[in-house]
């Protein structure tokens, strides 16, 4: 005989850069032993990945996960993470004075997306004929990103090259090619680009607190979201 199907509630949530409205669901029994699996991994590629596929699951299959931007696949998880865990979360933070761990509770609904003040265009004109359309990172370029590599995150931001006669799409080209076109950027040129990858949206929340132990104040600022994965 089969057993009854638990109602599952759903909730939505507006992407910060996009806005397109998405329906999401909170994560089950299934989901958080993912989750756990991830967190005792303690390695970033395998939490990012976990995340990747714990949003997918909640959102219902109907997101390109992998085209999403970064900050996008954050903001989902913390939403998930609210609904399904709890609206606070534990962690310890270390005094900066007398390196004590001090247990802070924090909201997730205060933890908000950053946006830069600064205005980047994403068409950089490199040279008088060659230059780069750019757009934030995606989940799918993070995920083969190499964090000792800055010329790879660079590559990640490039959507395509321009000169006076074509345009490349960055897709369609091996990575030797692009690795081989971003090596032939000077500083100045690189800076460019770096401007541009500085002002993605960013999840961030500044905690502030004073030491249980020797009473110093501290101010600390928590970024990604998988600072929130426990």
């Amino acid at each position: 005989m089969p057993l009854p199907t638990l109602e599952t509630p759903k909730y939505t949530l507006t992407l910060p850069s996009t806005k397109q409205k998405i329906e999401y669901r909170p994560f089950l029994v299934k989901e958080e032993k993912v989750l756990m699996i991830a967190q005792q991994s303690d390695d970033s590629n395998t939490m990012f990945r976990a995340m990747i596929d714990i949003v997918d699951a909640c959102t219902f299959n109907k997101l390109l996960v992998d085209k999403l931007s970064n900050v996008d696949l954050e903001y989902i998880f913390l939403k998930l993470r609210a609904k399904s865990v709890g609206e606070t979360v534990e962690l310890n933070m270390i005094c900066d004075e007398c390196k004590h761990e001090n247990p802070i509770s924090i909201n997730i609904d205060d933890i908000k997306v950053k946006y830069s003040r600064k205005k980047v265009e994403p068409t950089i004109q490199l040279t008088d004929d060659v230059g780069v359309v750019c757009t934030y990172p995606t989940v799918k370029s993070v995920m083969r990103v190499k964090k000792d590599d800055p010329t790879e995150i660079i590559s990640c931001a490039i959507e395509s090259i321009f000169d006076k006669e074509n345009t490349y799409n960055l897709e369609e080209e091996s990575p030797e090619e692009i690795n081989k076109f971003i090596e032939t950027l000077n500083f100045q040129q690189l800076k460019k680009i770096q401007d541009f990858v500085d002002t993605a949206p960013k999840i961030q929340h500044t905690v502030k607190f004073q030491c249980s132990k020797c009473n110093s104040e501290n101010s600390k600022l928590v970024q990604g979201a998988e600072n929130f994965f426990v």
